[in-house]
């Protein structure tokens, strides 16, 4: 076997952290090094990481829970700045890339899906300190920017207080992740 793909921690059998026994690619696929990730293109990256994801979805896919670790994951494959580190991306690529996630745990792909948005709007409609701040966040420290879009009746404002400080008051219904990004 490639030394770059031996084996890694739990993903070392060949079943699946459920218990479902895992085809040879599937295998393979599991067990890759960050070290190998770097070598692929943005969307092998994204499908390897799919397919990593979907080994552990009836895992992490539960109310209450975080998808931490396949968020790790999501870091090594460098793909938490994909919208940062190229804006030009084509609209298709990206697509590709959100489907590769969400096809290997849909709560994952959701959660991500939100992290790409967020970081699109900062890029397009934030200062250049907001974009150089919040791009070393996502970069240096693996932050998870996540969006807001359903609210209760009283909706959310942002207040200005004496002291220049600003408050967010207000309320939403719904937030995935809201605890973690």
């Amino acid at each position: 076997m490639d030394p770059a793909l031996e084996p890694v921690g739990r993903f070392s059998s060949n079943r699946g952290n459920n218990g479902v026994p895992c085809n040879r690619e599937q295998n393979r696929l599991r067990m890759s090094k960050p070290s190998v990730l770097p070598t692929l293109t943005l969307l092998e990256r994204a499908a390897v990481t799919g397919d990593r994801c979907a080994v552990r979805a009836a895992e992490s896919d539960y109310e209450g829970s975080f998808p931490s670790v396949e968020f790790g994951w999501i870091a090594e494959a460098d793909l938490l700045t994909v919208p940062l580190a190229d804006p030009t991306l084509p609209a298709r690529e990206l697509l590709e890339v959100l489907l590769h996630i969400g096809r290997g745990n849909l709560a994952v792909g959701r959660l991500y899906e939100g992290h790409v948005n967020a970081l699109q709007l900062i890029t397009r409609y934030g200062t250049p300190t907001q974009r150089k701040r919040w791009a070393a966040d996502v970069s240096a420290a693996h932050h998870l920017f996540g969006v807001w879009n359903t609210e209760a009746g009283d909706g959310v404002r942002i207040e200005r207080q004496g002291d220049g400080r600003l408050v967010l008051r207000g309320s939403k219904t719904f937030c995935s992740g809201g605890t973690h990004v």
